[in-house]
Parts: C-alpha cells; sequence; structure tokens
C-alpha cells in the first residue's frame, strides 16, 4: 500500500481514485504555514512571447531516465517533500543532468488546490519555467495559506517576485487552467498513482521517494 507522506502515504486506491473523479475531498491533516511576505520591489518582470510547451522539466531534457511528480498543492506531504526532499533530489540528480524531472498537478484535496494549479500554469505560460519553480517553490512554503488565503495568496506571492500579480490570481480565481490540469489527473489515474507526491520513474508507479531513488541509481548504473 502506498503511504501519505514521501514514503509514508497511508491511502486506498478507491478512495484516492474516487476523489479523483469526483474533483475534491475533504481536507484534514494539513500542517504549516509562513508569512507570504510583502510584495516585491522594482520593475515587473518581462513575459514570454509564446508560452512553453507543459510540463515544466529540470535536469536534462533529453536523458533517458525521465521522474514525473505528481503534486496537489494543499498537501502538507508535498509541502514537506518540496521544502525537505527536492533540494536533495535537484543536488543528486539534476544539476548534474543526470535525469529530466517533470511537475504533473494532481490536485485533489479541495477547490484551492484546483486554483493552485491554475495560479501555477499562469505563471509558467507567461514566464516560462525558471520563473515557474521559484513561484512553485514560495507557493509550496506558504502551507495552509493557500486554502486559508485564496486565491489572494497566489496574487501575493506573484507580487513578491514582481510578476504580474492580477493576471496570476484571476487565473486561479477563475481556474483559467482546469482543461489542462485534467489532463495531468488523467494521465496520473492511467499510471495507477493512488495519491499525492507521486513518483513515476519511466511510467513505473514507484511507493515512494526512497523506491523512486533506487529505481533512478539502478536504471542510471545499467
Amino acid at each position: 500500500m502506498i503511504t501519505d507522506g514521501p514514503d509514508r502515504r497511508p491511502a486506498s486506491r478507491r478512495r484516492f481514485l474516487g476523489a479523483v473523479a469526483a474533483g475534491t475531498v475533504a481536507l484534514a491533516g494539513c500542517t504549516g504555514s509562513s508569512d507570504p511576505g510583502t510584495s516585491g520591489s522594482g520593475e515587473q518582470r518581462e513575459t514570454l512571447s509564446e508560452p512553453p510547451e507543459w510540463p515544466p522539466v529540470l535536469g536534462d531534457p533529453e536523458a533517458a531516465v525521465t521522474l514525473e511528480v505528481f503534486e496537489d498543492f494543499n498537501c502538507p506531504h508535498c509541502q514537506e517533500y518540496s521544502t525537505e526532499q527536492f533540494p536533495e533530489v535537484k543536488s543528486e540528480y539534476l544539476d548534474p543532468g543526470s535525469i529530466r524531472y517533470e511537475h504533473r498537478d494532481l490536485p485533489f484535496i479541495h477547490a484551492t488546490s484546483w486554483q493552485a494549479a491554475s495560479a501555477v500554469r499562469e505563471v509558467y505560460r507567461l514566464y516560462g519555467g525558471d520563473v515557474f519553480w521559484e513561484y512553485k517553490s514560495k507557493l509550496m512554503e506558504s502551507g495552509s495559506q493557500i486554502r486559508n488565503n485564496a486565491p489572494g495568496i497566489f496574487g501575493e506571492i506573484a507580487a513578491q517576485l514582481n510578476l504580474d500579480s492580477e493576471a496570476v490570481r484571476e487565473a486561479a480565481a477563475n481556474r483559467a487552467h482546469d482543461e489542462r490540469v485534467q489532463a495531468d489527473r488523467s494521465r496520473a489515474v492511467e499510471y495507477g498513482v493512488e495519491a499525492t507526491p507521486g513518483f513515476v520513474v519511466d511510467g513505473s508507479v514507484m511507493s515512494g521517494l526512497a523506491d523512486a531513488r533506487s529505481t533512478i541509481d539502478s536504471k542510471l548504473s545499467e
């Protein structure tokens, strides 16, 4: 059974997939918060002339091994993974270009999970990958404020980074990217991902981060 943290996510496949089909489930057990801070200073960053293709990628886009990570921004274990485990993954596998790393959205905990997914996608659409990862990191650090202060929190974080805060807030409030978010959710169901964060290595679902790292290490040593 897959556990509900990076390596400890007790959630039945039936309950999880039922929540995915329904779109939301009741939020329980969310922890952690941080001060969203004040607005950034300086000129607003320039937007891209054309939106990049989804998904956002780190590491080597042409690497032989691909790790897809499915996340819900309201999931406390996703927040823990983002702030505590992801930096290690980045240092060990992404900075050296050993693997291709993809972010995937899997909102199911709360309606604001969908808003968060639209917010990060709007940032990616407007500014591209580097700014996406910066925004995503700060959003994960905001913890329970995602649910408690949505949709304003999405614009506040955008303002801190000198982004178009109104565009990001409106995209979140209107769930402007729901159709594209649903494509990631369908992908998760097809794989058989049972909880978040969900780790998929070359199309195979892992039981947690430790399993993913072990599988990656094995593939890299071949």
